[in-house]
């Protein structure tokens, strides 16, 4: 009969620190803000890239036109 009740406590015990952990703000900010941080890699690099294909195709126009 106790070891049962100590096995419920303990199970609510471990409930009640991993809802702690899953609402606790500070948990996690490390991974979000290296997550943000790559994300602005992301977009800085696609500007580039759009950039560059820009360029590209005002080239390619640039040498078509040259053919006419």
């Amino acid at each position: 009969m106790y070891i049962r009740q100590i096995m419920l406590w303990e199970k609510k015990v471990q409930l009640c620190l991993e809802t702690k952990q899953a609402v606790d703000s500070d948990v996690g900010q490390s991974e979000i803000k290296a997550m943000r941080s790559e994300i602005h890699r992301m977009e800085v690099r696609k500007t580039q890239l759009l950039r560059q294909q820009e360029q590209l195709i005002q080239a390619l126009e640039k040498a078509v036109s040259r053919l006419f």
